[in-house]
């Protein structure tokens, strides 16, 4: 399916990697990564560990989890593909 994708969109998917942690750097199981352009979503493991396929060269990662402040993150072609995100509580 990303083959006729990529196709269709004429570029390559840029993947992202990363964890989501608390403000005392344990992980958050469950966050949801949502890309906005993209529509595809991902969750967190119970490392916080997420692996997500961005469609556009530029998008941005919407980042939820409830008890934590929702968080976005533009991400363009210079974007290291590995992310550490840090949540806070609300």
């Amino acid at each position: 399916m990303i083959i006729g994708l990529n196709t269709l969109f004429g570029q390559e998917p840029i993947h992202i990697y990363g964890d989501i942690k608390s403000g005392i750097y344990q992980p958050i199981e469950g966050v949801t990564i949502k890309t906005i352009k993209g529509l595809s979503s991902t969750v967190s493991d119970d490392k916080g560990r997420f692996e997500t396929i961005l469609l556009f060269t530029t998008d941005t990662l919407l980042i939820t989890k409830a008890g934590y402040k929702p968080t976005k993150i533009v991400i363009t072609q210079k974007t290291i593909n590995v992310l550490h995100i840090k949540l806070k509580q609300i």
